[in-house]
C-alpha cells in the first residue's frame, strides 16, 4: 500500500466511508476503449507469462461522479520475457449517482476495495473472449479476492485455460 493510500485510510473511519457507500448506487457501465493485438497465432499456456495492470481515476457529474477503469493484460514468450506475444487494454466508465461528493481520500478507498468488485467481471469475461477471438486457448482470470488490505500490485500468473 502506498504512504498515500495509507494516509486516506487513517484519515476516513469506517463509518464514514460506510455512510459514503450507503449513498452510491450504480447507474451504469460502458466499455470506453478497447485494444487487442495477437502476434501469435496460437500460445501455450504453459509457455506464455500473463500480467495483469490496471488504474482508474475519476471525474464528478450531476448527482455523483463517472469513474474509468482501464486494465491491460500482456501476454509475454515465458522463455524470452521482453517479447510480447499478446495484449488485451479495455476502459470501462462507470457512472455512479452519490449522496455525497467523492474526494480524492474517499476514491482512493473506493479504487482499491469496491471499484474492482464492479468491473472485474467485465474485464474477466471480456479476455475470455478475446483470447478464444484471437485463436489461442480461452484464458480464464483468477478470482478477484478482496480483504482489509487492498494489493495494488499487478497481478502476475504463468500460463491460462
Amino acid at each position: 500500500m502506498s504512504k498515500r493510500s495509507a494516509n486516506a485510510r487513517s484519515a476516513l473511519s469506517p463509518a464514514e466511508y460506510g455512510k459514503f457507500i450507503e449513498g452510491l448506487e450504480l447507474f451504469e457501465v460502458r466499455l470506453v476503449r478497447l485494444n487487442v493485438e495477437a502476434r501469435s497465432f496460437a500460445i501455450k499456456p504453459a509457455d506464455t507469462r500473463l500480467e495483469v495492470a490496471d488504474e482508474a481515476s475519476y471525474t464528478l457529474v450531476d448527482g455523483g461522479f463517472e469513474v474509468f477503469h482501464r486494465y491491460s493484460l500482456l501476454a509475454t514468450d515465458a522463455q524470452q520475457s521482453s517479447e510480447p506475444v499478446g495484449r488485451i487494454e479495455a476502459e470501462f466508465g462507470l457512472r455512479f449517482t452519490s449522496a455525497q461528493p467523492i474526494n480524492q481520500p474517499y476514491f482512493e478507498i473506493f479504487r482499491d476495495v469496491n471499484l474492482p468488485v464492479n468491473t472485474w467481471p467485465y474485464w474477466r469475461e471480456l479476455v475470455q473472449a478475446m483470447t478464444a477471438r484471437m485463436g489461442w486457448p480461452p484464458i480464464t482470470m483468477p478470482l478477484l479476492k478482496r480483504g482489509t488490505r487492498p494489493v495494488r500490485k499487478p497481478a502476475v500468473r504463468k500460463g491460462g485455460k
